[in-house]
């Protein structure tokens, strides 16, 4: 039974999902809703564990002084400063500090004197108010429109108001993406622009007919994309010619490569997923 709990629980739960696309039941739709949270929940828990384990394989790397293990110092700081950050700053661009009333107006007062001198204000203060209609001793949030009505009723009511600040997330976003992420994803692909083309002149020999075409073809595509192109059809008195033709072969030679490739893949997509379903494939439980 060690393989074969495992085996229904993965027939059952993809007829399911299966099932859901066809019949239009409640029931199926709620079963469905709670298997993508599941799913959602094991997906965080082996992030966890994946981390986890990288962190286990650099602090192993580092103890016993292994060859390089000086870029695992970095990656272990820069994983642990990430996680601080993100943890106290969240990862958006902006987050927002809640404010006492106080706070809230020397902040306002102090955006009306920059305002006043013609200067622009540094404070992208927020107020909102929460309306609660009161219960015995709960509280229910209604919108405004129920909280006047009971208001005006003389029904027993509560408005709360919160003050904040949004502020941008220079700590985590400038910090980690803008100032390093960024710059190390550009040094990236600009090193792989050189691998390209060196893979491209090694590969774009005129050897046979299929070559040929893709000598041709990458020429046609890389002139209709470059300004020197253009250039060189006006002097020729064929303005539009490379733009045109590398147009016409990105839009009809390409995109039917793509989506010739792209029904290969789903086919092998739902090949993988039925012979998983119905038991044929069984990788995904291991080789014990």
């Amino acid at each position: 039974m060690k393989r074969e709990i495992p085996l229904m629980i993965t027939f059952f739960t993809c007829a399911i999902l299966l099932l859901q696309f066809i019949v239009d039941l409640p029931i199926l739709d709620r079963m469905t809703n709670s298997i993508n949270d599941s799913t959602s929940i094991v997906a965080t828990f082996a992030m966890v564990l994946g981390l986890a384990s990288l962190a286990n394989v650099h602090l192993n790397k580092i103890y016993k002084k292994r060859r390089d293990w000086g870029y695992s110092i970095i990656l272990m700081l820069g994983f642990v400063i990430t996680l601080v950050l993100g943890c106290l700053h969240g990862v958006d661009k902006e987050y927002s500090e809640a404010l006492t009333k106080v706070q809230y107006e020397a902040m306002a007062l102090e955006n009306q004197t920059l305002k006043k001198s013609g200067e622009k204000e540094i404070h992208n203060l927020v107020v909102k108010s929460n309306y609660y209609f009161v219960r015995n001793t709960d509280k229910v949030v209604v919108t405004k429109d129920i909280f006047d009505h009971l208001k005006a009723q003389g029904t027993p009511v509560e408005e709360e108001t919160l003050y904040s600040v949004d502020r941008e997330n220079r700590l985590f976003y400038t910090l980690i993406f803008e100032n390093i992420y960024d710059p190390l994803q550009a040094t990236m692909f600009s090193l792989l622009a050189f691998f390209m083309a060196s893979a491209a002149f090694r590969a774009f020999r005129a050897k046979s007919f299929e070559a040929t075409l893709l000598l041709l073809s990458a020429f046609l595509v890389m002139m209709g994309r470059v300004p020197i192109g253009e250039m060189i059809g006006s002097m020729i008195g064929l303005n539009a010619f490379f733009p045109d033709t590398s147009d016409f072969i990105m839009k009809v030679f390409n995109t039917a490569g793509q989506r010739a490739i792209m029904i290969g893949a789903t086919l092998g997509m739902v090949a993988s997923s039925f012979r998983m379903w119905i038991g044929l494939e069984t990788e995904h439980l291991g080789r014990d």
